[in-house]
């Protein structure tokens, strides 16, 4: 996976621009709550402006992307806390 950390916390979008798999988009607040958990797929043929934004619904400081249904899979859901060390 990936994780993105961001300066401050604040509303997060992504897309799935010239990207090849399906990803899970999971934003988390700096307190480690997770806000918002997506399942992404690539969308070939659009232009960037068809493209899905995925879009955070409060304020969060880090992004982590792994493989599709990686999230169903470990049963995370959107309350829950992820302890980030950095």
């Amino acid at each position: 996976g990936m994780l993105f950390i961001f300066k401050s916390e604040n509303y997060q979008s992504f897309w799935m621009k010239d990207t090849l798999i399906p990803l899970d988009i999971i934003f988390i607040k700096e307190s480690g709550q997770v806000t918002d958990i997506y399942t992404a797929h690539p969308e070939k043929g659009k232009s960037d402006f068809q493209l899905t934004l995925y879009k955070s619904t409060e304020p969060t400081k880090y992004v982590i992307e792994l493989n599709a249904n990686t999230a169903s899979k470990l049963n995370l859901k959107i309350g829950d806390y992820i302890k980030i060390s950095i």
